[in-house]
Formats: C-alpha cells, sequence, structure tokens
C-alpha cells in the first residue's frame, strides 16, 4: 500500500501520519488537486465553525457544524492529535 501512496499525492500527507491514515484521508476526499482553497475540504468534513446564538441573548460561541462526511470528520481528528503529539 505505500508503494502505491507514494505514486499519488498523498505522500505529501506521510511526512507527518501514517500510511493507513493517509490512505483513509484521501480515500474519503478523492483527488487533493480538484480543492483550490482548504476551506473546502474542512467544509466537506464539517469541521468549519458556525455561529450558534440564541434568540435576545447576547451570548455568541462558535461551534462545528458536523454538517460533512462523518468519516472524513473522524481521520481529521485522528490526524490533527498525531500532529500535535
Amino acid at each position: 500500500m505505500e508503494d502505491m501512496l507514494i505514486n499519488t499525492a498523498a505522500v505529501l500527507l506521510m511526512k507527518g501520519i501514517n500510511v493507513i491514515t493517509a490512505a483513509k484521508f484521501i480515500a474519503e476526499i478523492g483527488s487533493p488537486f480538484k480543492y483550490t482553497y482548504n476551506r473546502q475540504i474542512i467544509k466537506l468534513a464539517g469541521i468549519n465553525p458556525v455561529l450558534s446564538q440564541s434568540d435576545g441573548q447576547k451570548i455568541k460561541t462558535y461551534q462545528i457544524s458536523r454538517q460533512g462526511n462523518p468519516a472524513l470528520r473522524y481521520i481529521v481528528n485522528i490526524i490533527g492529535r498525531n500532529l500535535c503529539s
């Protein structure tokens, strides 16, 4: 599997994560070259911030939208944890 990933754009991801996680990420998003901006992948995963406020209250908080692909959101979470440690 690693030999197959080296011939694709996933080789850019393999610097900080393992082969299986990179393969899952590429499987969920497809070709990374079809995205112009990183926020397109963020929205696809459903981790884009949305404003959450109640009517009449001045408390404004941001939460993730969770309107995207839950499998991709899980993989992005794993990648983030691996890169932070």
